[in-house]
């Protein structure tokens, strides 16, 4: 599982300040989570990338877009450095390919399975849209918005926002933040996967 291919790059300094971040983020400190986010995620990026290749129906934008959850579930995972000095880099970097293999061929299984293919076998409303709902209309679907918001990743989140709150549209967004609209796209589609998600297990 140890790959050392990414964390070999990590100095020895850089990893205590990782795992200092990661201790913070694991107590609630969402600054501290998307600080260490912003030091890992070009390198976890890169990895998901390259594990793309094996899973040749995913798009490689698929991979990277499950690099945050995987991120997250590992960092509030990690049980601290280890009597044999194994730090945080270590750790994270060792393990997140094998999870996010995991990931991708259960991805892959799920196939072209929509969100409004499973409201039509359960007979269901649809789940909310996000452009249009107030926070007290999120709440009648079990969305806490605001814990909603908080746990996105950072770019995410900002899209998120500009849309929501803002309502600007996908050129507007794209624009502002100086992104493609097809990240745009793509982010907010994963954004409302995850919020579909949520209020599903409400239902």
């Amino acid at each position: 599982m140890n790959n050392p291919e990414m964390a070999g790059h990590v100095r020895e300094d850089e990893d205590i300040w990782f795992g200092q971040l990661a201790r913070a983020a694991q107590a609630g400190d969402r600054t501290a989570r998307d600080s260490l986010w912003a030091q890992v995620e070009p390198r976890l990026h890169h990895a998901a990338r390259r594990a793309a290749w094996t899973f040749p129906t995913l798009d490689h934008d698929d991979a990277v877009q499950e690099s945050f959850p995987i991120f997250a579930a590992l960092v509030g995972d990690w049980p601290g450095p280890t009597t044999g000095g194994t730090g945080f880099a270590t750790y994270l970097f060792g393990l997140f390919r094998w999870r996010l293999h995991s990931a991708l061929r259960a991805y892959e299984r799920r196939g072209a399975s929509t969100h409004a293919d499973w409201h039509a076998r359960e007979g269901r409303t649809r789940a909310p849209t996000a452009g249009k709902l107030t926070p007290i209309a999120w709440q009648e679907y079990g969305v806490d918005y605001r814990a909603f918001v908080a746990d996105l990743p950072p770019q995410e989140r900002e899209i998120f926002l500009l849309r929501v709150e803002q309502g600007l549209g996908t050129g507007e967004v794209s624009n502002r933040l100086g992104l493609t609209p097809r990240t745009v796209s793509r982010c907010w589609n994963v954004t409302l996967r995850r919020l579909r998600a949520i209020a599903r297990r409400s239902l």
